[in-house]
């Protein structure tokens, strides 16, 4: 007890010295929070090195600000999967390109609506409060559930919750977290049931996406190596899985004018067109 009370302590005193340091540094918390939202989009990207001892936002008060004017625009169901880079470009005030809006959360409320981003926090809010309760059974595990608080807290600020090396780990920590944490009577119990349950229920759409979306793929590999019967096959075979997709009738109209099939491609990229306008 008097060596964790030490460590605590130590802990304590070596993160009010680095807050002093930033303090010195950057000014008060208003002066902060104006340099990081005034600072523009950058042209080209500064070198990391340069960027550690900054509070340089680099646009992202504006990437911010344009998922919230999004999704205001858009209530309820919000503007569709994958079309915050369509926003923004149509609003920007700058040449700066992006595809996403450093933020998984306010991405999530822009594209998907209130439904959606429902979803992922209740998603990434389970392990967050179950997995207390693991990592006060099992101290082992408390390195374990900071490091999912801090890939929670990152996705927050950044989009490299996209990259699978960095959320596939992160994913195993939470669901580890969710198996480990010990279950209280017959509540515990019922909570455990009722995730399996909903994950049972996943199943099914969740592989109808890995096919289609495995054969997208197939077909764009084929295309590239100009093998237009192989990419032909496998954007039918993607349309067919996913027959609501944009992108698997564009790909098999890429395909098809591959091929030279000119009238076919056209009649396609025109249901794409009205998939997705």
């Amino acid at each position: 007890t008097a060596g964790r009370r030490a460590l605590g302590a130590l802990l304590l005193l070596a993160l009010a010295a680095m807050l002093s340091l930033a303090a010195g540094r950057i000014g008060t918390p208003a002066e902060a929070w104006r340099t990081f939202s005034t600072a523009p989009p950058p042209t080209t990207g500064p070198g990391l090195n340069a960027r550690l001892l900054t509070l340089n936002g680099s646009g992202r008060a504006q990437f911010w600000t344009a998922a919230l004017d999004d999704a205001a625009a858009h209530p309820w169901l919000g503007s569709g999967a994958g079309t915050y880079e369509l926003w923004w470009n149509r609003h920007r005030d700058t040449n700066f390109k992006i595809r996403d809006a450093h933020s998984l959360y306010l991405e999530a409320l822009a594209e998907l609506g209130p439904a959606g981003l429902l979803l992922l926090v209740a998603a990434i809010g389970l392990p967050l409060v179950f997995g207390v309760r693991a990592a006060r059974s099992r101290p082992a595990l408390t390195g374990a559930y900071a490091a999912f608080v801090a890939w929670v807290a990152h996705a927050g600020v950044d989009w490299d919750w996209e990259m699978p090396v960095l959320t596939l780990p992160a994913l195993m920590l939470g669901a580890g977290l969710l198996a480990s944490a010990p279950a209280h009577g017959g509540g515990g119990r019922r909570v455990h049931v009722a995730l399996i349950a909903v994950s049972l229920a996943l199943t099914p759409p969740v592989f109808v996406g890995l096919v289609g979306q495995s054969a997208l793929a197939a077909s764009q590999r084929a295309a590239a190596r100009g093998d237009w019967v192989e990419a032909h096959e496998q954007a039918s075979k993607a349309g067919s899985w996913l027959p609501w997709s944009a992108d698997a009738k564009r790909q098999l109209g890429a395909a098809q004018l591959g091929g030279g099939d000119v009238a076919a491609a056209r009649a396609t990229f025109r249901r794409a067109l009205q998939l997705d306008p």
